[in-house]
């Protein structure tokens, strides 16, 4: 489905109205679905865009080599309200990526915030499963948005040698609430500016690197577990130094603003945060006031 005028194109929503279902199966190598708006206008934030649940209830299937590709993702999208505010139908939506499936968001202009994937927003339910060696949910250009429980409540699983991965990567924010879990020796969730970085419309140099958030906003709930050999990594690209290396500062937070309720686990052997800073040591310092900054976590704020 390709968008040759450039704006509000190019859409597909599963479970797209209230007490709606539907579902969609891309299944084996060379199945393929793909939104893509052609010109990459700026500040359209409709082409280009999957919708799974919105409303209604949505699934969405990928396997065995199939792929997804789109401007941004949503499973779980909104609630409907009647005419006095009340919520009769919320958004629920499930994306499974199984057996060599992906699912990319890839953002192609300038207005980054706006691509992404985000499972669980806006009062909805959304749950993402990302299982098998080969599996893979990727948030690509842009600002690499994955976001868990955006005031709504959302999901990922990442199991059994899944790959997930985004530049920011948040888990339960703007009161929403958020869970990740990442189990089994191969699963991993990495969080780096080779998907996006913080000024996207300014192109990507020195002074980008992973943001990983668990909690933000008041209000907001979430929790990451990992265990039995999983591992999350938060890191930087090298580019060899330099002084516009301005600060590469791989991120970790677990509870960043007040109000925010947050909870990490790691159990088990081999199940590992990495928190990496690559390349010359002039990567992570800031010429401007000589400091080095390097890799960062910080529980509670």
């Amino acid at each position: 489905m390709l968008d040759s005028l450039s704006y509000r194109g190019a859409q597909m929503r599963i479970g797209g109205g209230a007490f709606t279902n539907g579902k969609v199966v891309v299944d084996g190598a060379g199945s393929t679905l793909t939104l893509r708006a052609d010109t990459g206008y700026s500040y359209d934030y409709n082409s280009g865009s999957l919708i799974v649940g919105d409303r209604g209830t949505g699934i969405l299937d990928v396997s065995n080599f199939g792929t997804v590709d789109a401007v941004r993702i949503h499973v779980g999208n909104s609630t409907a309200f009647d005419y006095f505010g009340v919520a009769f139908s919320a958004g629920n939506g499930t994306l499974n990526v199984t057996s060599g499936g992906t699912v990319t968001a890839t953002r192609v202009d300038s207005a980054g915030w706006y691509g992404g994937i985000r499972i669980g927003q806006n009062g909805a339910t959304g749950v993402a499963n990302v299982d098998g060696a080969g599996s893979s949910l990727i948030s690509r250009d842009g600002a690499g948005v994955l976001r868990l429980g955006q005031n709504g409540t959302g999901t990922l699983n990442i199991t059994d040698g899944g790959m997930a991965a985004g530049f920011q990567v948040s888990i339960g924010r703007n009161g929403g609430t958020g869970y990740l879990n990442v189990d089994g020796i191969g699963s991993t969730l990495i969080s780096s500016d080779a998907y996006g970085g913080w000024n996207p419309a300014f192109g990507y140099s020195d002074g980008q690197a992973g943001a990983f958030r668990v909690g933000r906003g008041y209000g907001s709930s979430g929790k990451a577990v990992v265990t039995n050999g999983a591992t999350i990594e938060v890191k930087n690209q090298s580019y060899g130094g330099g002084y516009y290396s301005l600060a590469d500062t791989p991120t970790m937070q677990v509870g960043r603003d007040f109000g925010a309720t947050e909870i990490l686990e790691i159990d088990g052997p081999g199940s590992a945060v990495n928190i990496i800073l690559y390349g010359s040591s002039t990567d992570g310092y800031a010429p401007g006031n000589g400091v080095y900054y390097g890799p960062f976590a910080s529980i509670g704020r």
